[in-house]
């Protein structure tokens, strides 16, 4: 832990620059705590990061929205592995009001959480943890993949989730919702494209985690929604989950098998006035319905179609 914040101290006193990881385990059992910008933190093969949080972004933040500038900054070719496969507190990468990181070609392991954007961190006000790009990651063995826990529904916004590849994340692979019943968490712009998403096994047989699988995508409230051209398989409820949706577009997705634990939905838009559309997705063998709208209070500025439904009755 000492060696990797002396590499950044020294990077940061010459004004910015890049901390490599070589080959080999790095073990941080004091969790790394980045909360200037100005370093990049690399790979350059089989660099595994392990025995605590890597923490970017200051956990206080005193201005009232934004968050702290890192834009140009990557953590990039990382091996993320906390040895805790399917954990319920570990967490790989956090991140506290930062705006502008880019988070790629990272393979994320053997956690509860990969990525977490939480409240409790500090993520509290107007935009603090803005403009992430997560983009080319993998992440397997987890509870949750992208991990976002929010009071407001406006703290998280324009991110973009794109080509990342999902693998047995055992409860739901990205959660950007408040996990409080008394709040409306979410976030504001978003574009999620082109990710691939698998979620357990089939049964209880074949799977111990069958039982705690959820969505493949769940969100809060959100506004400025683009979910394109992603691949969304044998979610254990509805495959995705959006909560009061304000604008979004829903189209060129496959949606297969999802409702393997309960009767659940291809696509679960729950409450508000959405305004959105469906259009261009494949559908297949879901349990409930293919697209549900349910106590939403105006459905007459969602068009759906164009779509292809593939369907057959069983138990």
């Amino acid at each position: 832990t000492s060696a990797i914040m002396m590499a950044y101290e020294t990077a940061i006193k010459a004004g910015g620059g890049r901390v490599e990881f070589g080959p080999g385990r790095f073990y941080i059992p004091g969790n790394l705590e980045i909360n200037e910008p100005g370093v990049s933190f690399t790979g350059l093969g089989d660099s595994i990061i392990g025995g605590g949080e890597f923490r970017i972004g200051p956990a206080d933040y005193g201005e009232p929205q934004n968050g702290v500038d890192f834009s140009g900054d990557r953590v990039a070719n990382l091996v993320f592995d906390r040895g805790d496969e399917y954990g319920e507190m570990s967490r790989c990468l956090v991140l506290r009001n930062v705006r502008g990181l880019d988070v790629s070609s990272n393979f994320f392991s053997a956690a509860g959480k990969g990525i977490a954007v939480e409240a409790a961190d500090g993520n509290d006000k107007f935009h603090t943890t803005a403009m992430l790009r997560i983009a080319g990651n993998r992440f397997s063995r987890l509870t949750v993949g992208i991990f976002g826990d929010t009071v407001e529904w406006d703290r998280l916004s324009d991110w973009q989730i794109a080509d990342n590849y999902f693998n047995y994340c055992s409860d739901t692979s990205v959660w950007i919702s408040s996990t409080d019943d008394e709040t409306v968490g979410g976030i504001d712009g978003l574009d999620f494209s082109a990710n691939t998403i698998f979620s357990m096994g089939y049964t209880e047989a074949s799977d111990p985690l069958f039982s705690k699988k959820r969505y493949n995508l769940r969100l809060g409230k959100t506004n400025w929604l683009r979910i394109v051209n992603n691949n969304f398989f044998e979610a254990g409820l509805s495959a995705v989950l959006l909560d009061i949706p304000q604008n979004f577009t829903f189209t060129a997705n496959h949606i297969a098998w999802p409702g393997q634990r309960e009767l659940a939905d291809g696509l679960e838009i729950r409450g508000g006035k959405p305004i959105g559309v469906v259009s261009g997705n494949t559908f297949a063998r879901w349990t409930r319905a293919a697209v549900g709208l349910y106590e939403t209070e105006d459905n007459t500025q969602i068009e759906i179609g164009q779509n292809a439904w593939s369907w057959t009755p069983t138990p």
